[in-house]
């Protein structure tokens, strides 16, 4: 996928798994999210989601940024070239 990756306001579930995205990605103010086995090159950001939140076996090319979300977050085995930043610290 090429560009940019917005999702805002009341989405109920994103599932990603074995993407190319070309670009940011950013989910604000959703709830599930799943991202496996992804290669991104620009900065993933997770905020003010209230659902279920699993980041696992990514490339990140860009920094890892959580902030603000709800509800259960986990997350490993993550490559990050960037920072990874408050809620995604240990993924």
């Amino acid at each position: 996928m090429n560009g940019n990756i917005e999702a805002a306001n009341n989405f109920s579930k994103i599932i990603a798994q074995h993407n190319h995205i070309s670009g940011d990605v950013n989910f604000i103010q959703g709830k599930n999210i799943q991202l496996r086995h992804n290669q991104i090159s620009g900065d993933l950001k997770l905020n003010k989601n209230s659902g279920t939140i699993a980041i696992t076996d990514n490339e990140i090319a860009g920094n890892l940024i959580c902030a603000e979300n709800t509800f259960t977050m986990n997350g490993s085995n993550n490559q990050v070239k960037g920072n990874k930043s408050e809620q995604c610290r240990t993924f």
